[in-house]
C-alpha cells in the first residue's frame, strides 16, 4: 500500500479504505484498526478517523460506541435496495442523455469499456470495480444534473461491497457486453432499449448476488 503524500489526506485515506473494502482486503464485518491503517498509510490517526466518519456517511462502515468502526455487512435486502434505487436513478440518467442534443462526450465513457475489457482479461478485480463505477458515474455526470449526480454518487458508493463479492465471479466478456449494450442504446437515442439494458444489467447483478450470498451463508 502506498503512503499518502499529497492532496487532502482525509480524501485520499478515505479512497484507500474504500478500495480495501472493494477488494475485500477489509472483509464485511471486520473491525477497522485505526492505528494499523495509519501506520500503513504513513499518516497520523486524525485523517484516518475523519475518513472513517465520512465513509460511515457513505454507508461503507458502521460505528459502534466503545467498539469503533466495522466494515458494513452486506445482506440480500440491503443489496436489493441499493440496486433498485440505482436502477431508478439510471433510468432518469438515460432519459436525460437521450434527450441531449450532443452526445459526443460519451466517447470518454466508451473508452472505459476498453479498460474494462483489459481488466477483465487480466483478472484485475480492483481495476474492474473502479472502471465499473467510473462507467456508471460517467454517464450520470453527463446527464448535466448536479443534484442527480450527487445522489447517484452516494448510492453507487454503497455498491462497492456488492461489487467486491460479485466481480471475482464475473470476470468474463459478458460483463463488458452488458455495459456496451447500455451505452450503445443511449448513443442510438433508443430509450426503450436503454431501459431494457439497464433492467437486464440490474437483474443479472441481483441474481448473482443472491446466489453468492446464499453460498456464503452455507459455509
Amino acid at each position: 500500500m502506498s503512503h499518502i503524500v499529497r492532496g487532502s489526506l482525509t480524501d485520499q485515506v478515505g479512497d484507500e479504505i474504500a478500495r480495501m473494502i472493494s477488494t475485500r482486503a477489509l472483509e464485511p464485518g471486520a473491525r477497522v484498526k485505526q492505528v494499523e491503517l495509519a501506520e500503513q498509510l504513513g499518516t497520523s490517526r486524525v485523517p484516518v478517523r475523519e475518513a472513517l466518519r465520512e465513509l460511515g456517511e457513505r454507508g461503507l462502515v458502521d460505528y459502534h460506541p466503545r467498539r469503533g468502526y466495522r466494515v458494513s455487512s452486506l445482506s440480500l435486502k440491503s443489496a436489493e435496495d441499493i440496486f433498485s434505487t440505482r436502477l431508478a436513478l439510471e433510468r432518469l440518467v438515460a432519459e436525460l442523455l437521450v434527450a441531449r442534443a450532443d452526445l459526443s462526450a460519451t466517447s470518454t465513457v466508451a473508452a472505459l469499456l476498453d479498460r474494462m475489457a483489459v481488466a477483465v482479461h487480466d483478472r484485475d478485480v480492483s481495476g474492474v470495480i473502479e472502471v465499473d463505477l467510473g462507467f456508471h458515474r460517467g454517464l450520470a455526470a453527463l446527464a448535466d444534473n448536479k443534484i442527480l449526480d450527487k445522489v447517484y454518487r452516494l448510492v453507487t458508493e454503497r455498491v462497492r461491497p456488492a461489487l467486491a463479492l460479485m466481480v471475482p465471479d464475473e470476470l468474463h466478456d459478458e460483463l463488458v457486453d452488458q455495459h456496451r449494450r447500455i451505452l450503445t442504446a443511449i448513443t442510438d437515442r433508443d430509450l426503450a432499449e436503454a431501459e431494457a439494458a439497464l433492467r437486464a444489467h440490474n437483474l443479472y447483478a441481483i441474481t448473482l448476488l443472491r446466489t453468492l450470498l446464499l453460498r456464503q451463508a452455507r459455509k
